[in-house]
């Protein structure tokens, strides 16, 4: 068992606390065009093949995040904020603005961020992607990798991304249909936020890794 850093937007880790997301969509960096087509899924890797052309070599490419039942720890925003009048300064995590309790271990790694306490500054926003391991609080064991086109989702899938959707069931006053429609709008428009800046939008329906995991 092996553990893998993985990012999440504040709004995402407060989902995954929250007990509403048990899934992330994360781009299969395979440069497809419509032709290519998911050959078959492998341990730890996928294979792609040119439709109706067996004589071209297919391609593979690696999971990023390890294998089922390893884990992934979360890299999210944090808060540095000084304590008024006192040298000292707390940890927060942005999602819900709790505390980090580990503090022997921070003095090497705050040595990065002098800068900011130098200047006189009460908050700085620490992104994701700078989150060392050791402030980790949320641990995921992944139970399903799969891979498909991101067009693909299902809505019971967007929920499990920990969209805020109305299910199609449940309301009488919202019909399968438009329960559908407005969910994948919801998650087109998630998508977008995180992905269309970086080349990879929803109207390219890029493959993409479907990892289910479990909160731990």
């Amino acid at each position: 068992m092996k553990e893998h850093p993985i990012l999440f937007s504040t709004e995402m880790v407060r989902a995954i606390l929250d007990g509403r997301k048990t899934q992330t969509r994360r781009i299969c960096k395979f440069e497809a065009i419509d032709s290519w087509e998911i050959s078959c899924l492998v341990r730890n890797g996928v294979y792609f093949r040119i439709k109706d052309r067996p004589d071209i070599p297919s391609q593979r490419i690696d999971f990023p995040y390890g294998q089922v039942g390893d884990r992934l720890w979360v890299r999210e925003n944090i808060l540095l904020q000084r304590e008024k009048k006192t040298p000292y300064f707390d940890v927060l995590y942005c999602a819900d603005l709790s505390h980090f309790d580990n503090g022997h271990e921070l003095d090497d790694w705050f040595m990065g961020y002098r800068g900011w306490y130098d200047s006189g500054l009460d908050k700085q926003i620490i992104p994701s992607i700078h989150m060392a391991k050791w402030a980790a609080r949320i641990f995921l064991e992944i139970t399903s990798i799969r891979v498909e086109r991101v067009q693909d989702i299902s809505w019971k899938d967007i929920l499990a991304e920990g969209c805020d959707v109305n299910k199609p069931t449940g309301d009488p006053s919202i019909d399968d249909f438009t329960a559908g429609v407005e969910a994948t709008d919801t998650f087109h428009w998630l998508w977008d936020s995180l992905n269309a800046k970086r080349g990879h939008g929803w109207e390219l329906n890029p493959f993409v890794w479907v990892i289910e995991f479990k909160k731990l």
